[in-house]
C-alpha cells in the first residue's frame, strides 16, 4: 500500500491532499502563506513562526498540516464574508471547492460549477499553460509540443475527467497532463518565491521547461493586474491552488503508475506486458 493510497477515497479533498503529502511539496505552500516567512498583515504571527519553522526544518506534524489547510481556506474569503459565516453558519470560511471556483472565475478559466474539483484545478492550470504558449514563438511552441507528446493545443481540451489519476485516459494524455501541472506550479513558484522546486514528474523536455518559464511568469504576472486580483488574498489562493493541483496529480499518477521492471516506460494502468520491450508487467 502506497502512503498515497488515502487519496483514492477521496482524491478531491484538500485535507487528504494535505495528510499524505511530501513535505518538500508542503514547504512551498507554507512559503506562499508566510510570504517567504516575512509574514503577512492577515496572518496570526504565531500561524506565521509555526510554519516558517516548519519549512525551514522541513518537518510538518499533522497539528501543521491542518494549519496549512486553515489558513489557505481563510485566506480564500474575504473578510465580510468570513464574519458571516462566523455568525449564520458552523463553518468560518469558505470550503475549497468554493476557494477552486473562485480563483478560477478570477483567472477567466473555462469550467462549470458542476465539473469535478480536479478538472476545475485542472482548467486554471491549462489557462496559465495557453496564455504561456500563446506568447512563444512557432519553434518554442513546436519544441513544447513534441516534448510534451501532444499533437497541437486543442488536445488539452481531451485533459479532463480521469485524466488527473491517470486511469482512464492514455498514458501520454496523463502524463502531458501532469507535465503540464508540474511546469506551471514550477514558474508560480519561481515567480512568487524566487525559487524554481524540481518537479515529480518524468519530463524529459528540460529545453521546454526552460522555454516555458518565462512565458509562464508572464502569464501569472499578467494575471495580478487584472480587475480583482491584485488583492493579497489572491496572491496566496492562485499560487496555493496552483500547487495543491500539482500535489494532486503527482501523488495519483504515483500511485497509477506501472513502469515496466526492465526498460522502465511508462505503461497503461492494466498492461500485462511493456509498449515497448514486451516483459511481463508485475501485478501490483
Amino acid at each position: 500500500m502506497s502512503k498515497y493510497t488515502p487519496l483514492l477515497a477521496k482524491p478531491s479533498d484538500l485535507t487528504t491532499v494535505l495528510n499524505v503529502a511530501d513535505a518538500e511539496d508542503l514547504c512551498v505552500l507554507a512559503d506562499y502563506i508566510t510570504d517567504n516567512g516575512e509574514g503577512r498583515l492577515s496572518l496570526d504571527s504565531d500561524a506565521n513562526k509555526k510554519l516558517a519553522g516548519c519549512s525551514k526544518h522541513k518537518v510538518f506534524a499533522q497539528a501543521d498540516r491542518n494549519l496549512i489547510a486553515k489558513e489557505i481556506l481563510l485566506f480564500g474569503g474575504n473578510t465580510i464574508a468570513n464574519i458571516y459565516r462566523s455568525l449564520f453558519s458552523s463553518s468560518d470560511t469558505i470550503s475549497y471547492s468554493e476557494l477552486v471556483q473562485d480563483v478560477a472565475k478570477k483567472a477567466s478559466a473555462q469550467f462549470s460549477e458542476s465539473d469535478p474539483l480536479q478538472d476545475i484545478e485542472q482548467a486554471i492550470l491549462i489557462r496559465i499553460f495557453k496564455q504561456a504558449f500563446e506568447k512563444m514563438s512557432e519553434a518554442e511552441r513546436k519544441r513544447v509540443l513534441d516534448d510534451l507528446g501532444i499533437t497541437s493545443i486543442a488536445t488539452l481540451r481531451s485533459i479532463g475527467r480521469g485524466s488527473v489519476a491517470g486511469a482512464t485516459v492514455s498514458t501520454a494524455l496523463s502524463m502531458a497532463s501532469l507535465n503540464i501541472a508540474t511546469m506551471v506550479a514550477s514558474a508560480v513558484s519561481s515567480q512568487m518565491l524566487g525559487r524554481a522546486f524540481v518537479g515529480g514528474a518524468a519530463f524529459a523536455g528540460s529545453r521546454s521547461a526552460a522555454a516555458l518559464a518565462g512565458p509562464i511568469g508572464i502569464a501569472v504576472a499578467t494575471l495580478w493586474t487584472l480587475a480583482d486580483l491584485s488583492s493579497p488574498a489572491y496572491r496566496v489562493t492562485l499560487p496555493c491552488v496552483v500547487q495543491v493541483a500539482y500535489m494532486r496529480q503527482k501523488y495519483l499518477a504515483a500511485l497509477h503508475s506501472n513502469k515496466c521492471p526492465s526498460c522502465s516506460t511508462e505503461n497503461i494502468p492494466n498492461a500485462k506486458f511493456c509498449s515497448e520491450c514486451g516483459t511481463p508487467m508485475a501485478k501490483v
